[in-house]
């Protein structure tokens, strides 16, 4: 799909350095920095989350079945982002 953008010229120029020296278009580059950025985003949402789950059991001293099913999605959703590390 094609976008459009506006971006600095020294963000650019940047932008196509690295790309150069990556033997990459900028699209690729573009692409990956999206990427990565929305992973970073995904997961600082899932350890809030977590935190709010362990905040849970520690003031309940319990773990109900509800907390079980948020902790196995959250292993889960863990495995996932550590297969796709670099």
């Amino acid at each position: 799909m094609r976008v459009n953008m506006n971006m600095p010229e020294n963000l650019v120029a940047r932008l196509d350095e690295y790309a150069k020296e990556n033997y990459s278009s900028r699209s690729s580059v573009m692409c990956q920095a999206c990427d990565q950025f929305l992973t970073a985003q995904e997961a600082k949402k899932m350890f809030n989350q977590m935190t709010l789950l362990l905040k849970k059991i520690t003031d309940t001293e319990t773990i109900d079945e509800e907390t079980k099913k948020q902790l196995d999605e959250f292993e889960s959703i863990c495995k996932m982002f550590t297969q796709n590390l670099p």
